[in-house]
């Protein structure tokens, strides 16, 4: 995994009842617009997100993750 920037999440409110959480991505990832955006939840503060030409999702496709430890704590 290769960390490639950050940003910060917006807010995008659609109706007075919705609020959405908008993310730029990056302008040498500017190919993206127009793809399908597919998200997997791997913990509260972790999501994957896997770009695509189709709506649908592909239930075959693998997702791996690399876990850093920071000295002194532990991983549950």
């Amino acid at each position: 995994m290769k960390y490639i920037g950050r940003t910060k999440v917006g807010k995008a409110r659609t109706n007075p009842s919705t609020v959405l959480a908008i993310v730029r991505l990056p302008v040498d990832m500017k190919e993206k617009a127009g793809k399908w955006a597919h998200v997997w939840k791997v913990d509260e503060d972790t999501v994957v997100v896997r770009f695509s030409e189709s709506e649908e999702v592909d239930e075959n496709v693998g997702v791996y993750l690399g876990v850093q430890q920071r000295a002194g704590t532990d991983i549950y």
